[in-house]
């Protein structure tokens, strides 16, 4: 594959990546069966189209020693084993207590209706894990799609450019989302859109349902806005205070605005994280801050 070929097609996962991000937070966070499943198909487009892209230019179609591909097959080999039927002598082995609830839950005759009567003695015994198959394999569908998605992300960013490109949307990202919760919960409209809320109606929650899913964003993005901020910073001494007292002098007025604005955006971010009343999401953006300033 020629070079400028590649580039086209890099761009375009960026592009696609940064679609995904900016769009996923509006439909309610995207927890619900439909957008969650547009969203895992939307991932996995992306990564196979990724794969597409190294396997024609001459690399391995996945990074087969990357370690999070390592972590991700075992996860998803831990879940397939969960829905993989097994009889009732090995799950008495394996979990006990499946069998117990199984036997006190179960109806005796769930089988009646199946109009293939010779197969109920045979495979009345066999059960999986998961008390609910379905949703296990849904869960292993999105968790394969975003592990695919994360090598694809990591293989991306190899370059300034494109690391800045996904920090700038992930700010874009929740500056919208605690500029909006923050207008929804001081104009008392509690609104997502034209859906009038109900629960958390005294939180901000942005295009949320759930305040801690709010706050989870939020603490995720705050860092990305210190970081690109402190990024325009100019460093020309290594002397404690050097940086301070050439802040004037080296400092262009372009630098100056966005290192204001990315400031005042984290300001936002601080405030909706607050308002947000989410202990959990306040405590991890306050130990991201702290490792970030470590």
């Amino acid at each position: 594959m020629a070079p400028g070929v590649v580039m086209k097609l890099e761009n375009t996962l960026l592009a696609g990546l940064v679609l995904v991000l900016l769009l996923a937070p509006l439909p309610f966070g995207s927890v619900r069966p439909l957008a969650a499943s547009v969203l895992a198909l939307a991932c996995l487009g992306l990564a196979i189209a990724w794969m597409v892209g190294r396997s024609r230019s001459g690399r391995p179609c996945l990074p087969w020693r990357d370690p999070v591909l390592v972590a991700g097959i075992l996860l998803v080999f831990l879940g397939f084993l969960q829905i993989v039927p097994l009889p009732r002598s090995a799950l008495e082995v394996v979990s006990p207590h499946s069998v117990e609830i199984r036997d006190r839950y179960e109806p005796e005759q769930f089988e009646a209706a199946s109009n293939m009567p010779e197969r109920i003695g045979a495979a009345s015994d066999w059960r999986p894990l998961s008390f609910h198959p379905w949703a296990t394999r849904q869960s292993l569908l999105r968790l394969l799609a975003l592990v695919l998605l994360a090598l694809m992300v990591i293989d991306l960013l190899q370059t300034r450019r494109a690391r800045r490109i996904l920090a700038l949307a992930l700010v874009g990202v929740g500056s919208f989302q605690a500029a909006y919760g923050l207008f929804e919960y001081f104009s008392d409209r509690q609104h997502i859109f034209a859906y009038e809320k109900i629960h958390y109606t005294d939180m901000a929650t942005g295009t949320f349902i759930n305040r801690n899913h709010f706050a989870g964003l939020l603490e995720l993005t705050l860092p990305m806005a210190v970081a690109l901020g402190v990024s325009l910073l100019p460093v020309n001494d290594s002397r404690p205070g050097s940086r301070m007292l050439k802040w004037v002098d080296t400092f262009s007025r372009r630098e100056i605005f966005f290192a204001t604005l990315f400031l005042l955006l984290g300001t936002t971010m601080v405030t909706a994280l607050i308002c947000s009343g989410s202990r959990m999401g306040f405590a991890g953006g306050l130990i991201s801050l702290l490792w970030l300033g470590s």
